[in-house]
C-alpha cells in the first residue's frame, strides 16, 4: 500500500518540477523580451527628441523667410487679385460621380 502512494507522490513531484521549470523558462523569455522592448522604447524616445529639435530648427520663421525669398518668387497679393469664392466654377456632381 505504501509503494503506490510513494510512486504517485514521485510522479506528482516530477510533474511539478517540470511545470516549474517551464514557467521559469517562460518568465526568463518574457523578461528578455521586456528588456528589448524597453531598449527600443528608449531609442525611439531619443529619436523623437532629436526629430523635435530638428523640426524646431527647420521651422524657424527667420529661416523660412530667407528660404522663401531665395527660392520662391512670391509677391504680396494685390486687392484686385482677391476674388469671391462664388465665381469659381464647380464641377457638376453628376459628372464627378462617373
Amino acid at each position: 500500500m505504501l509503494k503506490p502512494a510513494f510512486f504517485l507522490s514521485f510522479i506528482i513531484l516530477g510533474v511539478i518540477a517540470f511545470v516549474l521549470f517551464e514557467v521559469e523558462y517562460r518568465v526568463d523569455s518574457l523578461r528578455s523580451q521586456f528588456n528589448e522592448v524597453n531598449r527600443e522604447l528608449v531609442a525611439d524616445r531619443e529619436a523623437i527628441h532629436v526629430l523635435r529639435a530638428e523640426w524646431s530648427y527647420l521651422n524657424q520663421p527667420e529661416r523660412l523667410k530667407k528660404l522663401s525669398q531665395k527660392y520662391l518668387a512670391l509677391e504680396t497679393a494685390r486687392p484686385r487679385q482677391i476674388r469671391d469664392i462664388g465665381i469659381i466654377p464647380f464641377r457638376d456632381q453628376n459628372l464627378a460621380a462617373r
